[in-house]
C-alpha cells in the first residue's frame, strides 16, 4: 500500500493516519480515554456552496422488491454533485470539461474496526460544512483497542475523462480535523 502519514494528537491517545496521495484517512484510538467526550468525531469540510450533498438512506421494501440494490457502505452516505453535468466544449469542439453525471465526490458510511477485526458502522451527519461521525457507544464498550475509525472521503472510482475537472478544481474538497 501507499506510505502512511502518521499525525499524532499529543496527550489525547489518538492519531490520524492518512495514506499518502489519497483521501484515505483513519482516526486510531488507543484506549476508551482517547474517544471524544461527546462520542462525536468532527471533520471540517471545505467545498464551494454550489456543491450539493445528497443523503443516501437505506432502500425501502418497495425499492428492494423492484430490484434496487445499495451496498452497505453507501447506506447512510452522502453523494456530492456539481451544479453542472455533461461535457462542455469550446467553439472549436475541444472538450473544456467533462462533469459526466455531475458527481464530484462521495462521503461513504464510516466503519469502526477494532484490534480483533470486529466491525461496526458509525453514523454520520453533514451539518453545514461539518461532518459529524457518531461513534457506536455500545459496540465501543466491548471493542478491543486500538480501535480505528475508517471514514472514506472522495470518489474512489474517478474516471480518466474527469481528470481535468478534478485537477483544476482540487480546492473544491478539503478535509481537516478541528483543532479543539
Amino acid at each position: 500500500g501507499k506510505p502512511v502519514i502518521d499525525i499524532p494528537t499529543p496527550g489525547m491517545g489518538r492519531r490520524h493516519e492518512i495514506r499518502e496521495g489519497s483521501l484515505k484517512w483513519d482516526v486510531v484510538y488507543d484506549s476508551p480515554a482517547a474517544l471524544p467526550a461527546d462520542g462525536i468525531e468532527r471533520f471540517q469540510l471545505e467545498f464551494p456552496e454550489w456543491l450539493t450533498w445528497h443523503y443516501q438512506p437505506a432502500l425501502t421494501a418497495e425499492e428492494i422488491a423492484e430490484g434496487h440494490e445499495r451496498p452497505d457502505n453507501v447506506i447512510g452516505s452522502y453523494a456530492g454533485y456539481w451544479s453542472q453535468a455533461g461535457r462542455y466544449l469550446d467553439k472549436n469542439g475541444e472538450e473544456v470539461a467533462n462533469y459526466e453525471t455531475g458527481k464530484f465526490a462521495h462521503l461513504y458510511r464510516p466503519e469502526m474496526i477494532d484490534a480483533a477485526g470486529n466491525r461496526c458502522w458509525a453514523v454520520q451527519e453533514l451539518v453545514g460544512h461539518e461532518l459529524r461521525v457518531t461513534l457506536p457507544a455500545e459496540w465501543m464498550a466491548t471493542a478491543v483497542y486500538p480501535v480505528r475509525l475508517d471514514p472514506t472521503f472522495g470518489y474512489e472510482t474517478m474516471g480518466a475523462s474527469s481528470f481535468a475537472v478534478y485537477s483544476t478544481r482540487a480546492y473544491a474538497f478539503n478535509v481537516s480535523q478541528p483543532t479543539s
